[in-house]
């Protein structure tokens, strides 16, 4: 393998806070789970940013060691909610500053301005960052999504993170083939990438093969299209791991 088997991210998608905390505790306790995202924006707007926080400060605390990822997903990018660039900022810089999270997840479609603004008040308070794009409509040509590649790691994250939708098989193969060739660019540079829908679930199995560093698993309700439930994903994980160590 090129990169070894992917850490497994299970996202908690609850519409309160009460709700949230009690998955949180669960996937605690969770050997299969390493590392959980909690997607703020279900519970918006009914919490406010500084709720959202003191939530953020409530579940890293209950996770202890394990990593703990900030995500506000937004309507244009597949999530529940939109918000405003003044409060998307001010949530992400908030959190950064509190230190209630590993990472910070950040929108690279939100615009240059308001990354540069949240990175850099990231590398302020010592947060780490993932710059996420995802496409829900298409998947482009193997040398734009490199292109894109490049594009977000440029901007100084800790991570770079894309998703995008195939509509037919070859489709699949692009992604896992820019994955590989940013790999190779960038060997420092730690990525995340998927294809999503039925045609693209195999790419969350294997795309450690092809230096993607993490895969996402559902405790219950998934979070985007194609993410498989936690026990199998760990199965099939562990499957692959054996086979590669024998070969």
């Amino acid at each position: 393998m090129q990169g070894e088997i992917p850490a497994v991210i299970c996202p908690i998608i609850c519409r309160t806070s009460e709700e949230a905390v009690h998955f949180i505790r669960r996937l605690s306790k969770d050997h299969r789970t390493d590392i959980v995202e909690l997607r703020l924006d279900y519970m918006w707007p009914d919490m406010t940013v500084d709720g959202l926080v003191q939530l953020c400060t409530t579940a890293k605390d209950i996770l202890g060691e394990k990593p703990l990822i900030a995500t506000f997903r937004t309507h244009a990018e597949g999530g529940e909610a939109s918000i405003a660039d003044a409060e998307y900022v001010a949530l992400k810089c908030d959190i950064a500053k509190a230190g209630c999270a590993s990472y910070i997840d950040v929108e690279y479609n939100r615009g240059r301005s308001v990354v540069d603004n949240i990175l850099g008040s990231a590398r302020m308070y010592g947060m780490k960052t993932i710059l996420s794009t995802h496409d829900f409509q298409k998947t482009d040509s193997e040398e734009r999504l490199l292109e894109k590649l490049v594009s977000m790691k440029q901007t100084g994250p800790d991570i770079v993170k894309m998703a995008v939708m195939p509509l037919r098989p070859d489709d699949v193969l692009r992604l896992l083939s820019a994955t590989a060739a940013m790999k190779d660019l960038y060997p420092d540079t730690p990525l995340i990438t998927m294809s999503m829908g039925r045609l693209g679930a195999v790419s969350r199995l294997i795309g450690g093969v092809f230096g993607s560093i993490a895969t996402f698993a559902a405790a219950g309700h998934g979070s985007a299209p194609g993410q498989m439930q936690l026990g199998p994903m760990r199965d099939v994980l562990t499957i692959i791991s054996e086979a590669s160590g024998s070969a």
